[in-house]
């Protein structure tokens, strides 16, 4: 292994959060790393995503919170050439639903219709790339998804989700220009479903919401599949020289979040619930300085565009963001 790189930086902006429940996308600059290489990134995020929330019981709203728990997310990636061309790996954490909610004790006191939810799914990604000539390279490669056991805890109930695993495709091309470091990459990822084993266990208030059919004793708990997915994506990376040890990068990252909502179909109105996604698109342009052999620093800005200020979703958890990204890497 020619180096190895641990990057102790924030993370950029669309991995800290995006629309529906995009946590972290795949990054393929390893990928075009020379020889082999191998890299780890690590974040701790420390959220404040406050939400009002209309108590529809007395009705008021209640106070003001913040919803998101705090996380942290790790990247790690490798690839290596052979017989003329590359191969690689990487795992990240691609999707995550951490809500701090109060639903469980809903209709008391400061409780809220905002859920608790700890839902993490992780993706690890085998990709190849093969040289076309003319500087084009072609990207395929594969995506397993899985799901981790997890929980989300309503108004009407707590349902507990098993885990579950997919497998996706990705397939892209890229322009490269290596005497100015310019290079211009189309990334495009289908929509990839599965199925969810979920159980749920009705609250006290859910029960009071039953109506004909769904008042039998027997409704207090039931087993059903939910659906859900990673969303079809569609990115532009690009990145150039402009100067001496400068370098200037960006993306245009669109993702068909209204045609991956999450369904839960419990059987009875009552507690049957799924999302409210809205497509979104993400712009970042920043800038990398070369300190030194072993340090260099970026400085970048994204802004995130789609969804709505309200919403009855249980799963959205934002309506688009802007900021501003620092990051050191030391080799």
């Amino acid at each position: 292994m020619r180096y190895f790189i641990i990057i102790a930086a924030m993370l950029s902006a669309t991995s800290l959060t995006a629309g529906g429940w995009e946590a972290s996308r795949l990054d393929t600059k390893f990928m075009y790393e020379k020889g082999s290489y191998a890299e780890m990134s690590h974040a701790a995020i420390d959220y404040d995503v406050k939400s009002k929330n209309l108590e529809p019981i007395t009705p008021k709203y209640i106070v003001e919170r913040s919803v998101k728990k705090s996380q942290t997310r790790t990247a790690m990636a490798f690839k290596t050439s052979y017989k003329g061309f590359d191969v690689g790996v990487t795992r990240f954490k691609s999707g995550t639903i951490q809500l701090v909610g109060t639903a469980a004790g809903y209709g008391g006191g400061s409780a809220g219709p905002v859920p608790a939810a700890d839902v993490n799914l992780n993706t690890l990604t085998f990709m190849s790339k093969f040289n076309l000539g003319e500087n084009v390279d072609l990207l395929l490669g594969l995506n397993r998804n899985t799901l981790d056991d997890g929980t989300v805890t309503t108004t009407r109930g707590k349902y507990t989700i098993t885990g579950e695993s997919n497998v996706g495709s990705l397939v892209g091309f890229a322009y490269s220009k290596p005497e100015i470091a310019m290079r211009v990459e189309i990334l495009a990822q289908p929509k990839s479903e599965m199925k969810v084993g979920t159980s749920l266990v009705t609250s006290a208030y859910g029960k009071t919401k039953f109506a004909a059919p769904c008042s039998s004793p027997t409704n207090d708990t039931a087993t059903f599949n939910s659906s859900l997915s990673r969303p079809a994506t569609l990115t532009m990376n690009f990145q150039s020289g402009v100067a001496a040890d400068t370098l200037v990068f960006g993306s245009i990252h669109r993702t068909d979040w209204s045609g991956a909502q999450i369904d839960v179909p419990s059987g009875c109105p009552a507690t049957a619930t799924g999302s409210v996604f809205w497509d979104t698109t993400t712009y970042t342009l920043g800038a990398g300085r070369k300190v030194s052999d072993s340090l260099s620093l970026t400085a970048s800005v994204a802004k995130e565009t789609g969804g709505n200020s309200t919403t009855s979703s249980l799963f959205t958890t934002n309506n688009g963001y802007s900021a501003v990204n620092l990051g050191a890497q030391y080799t």
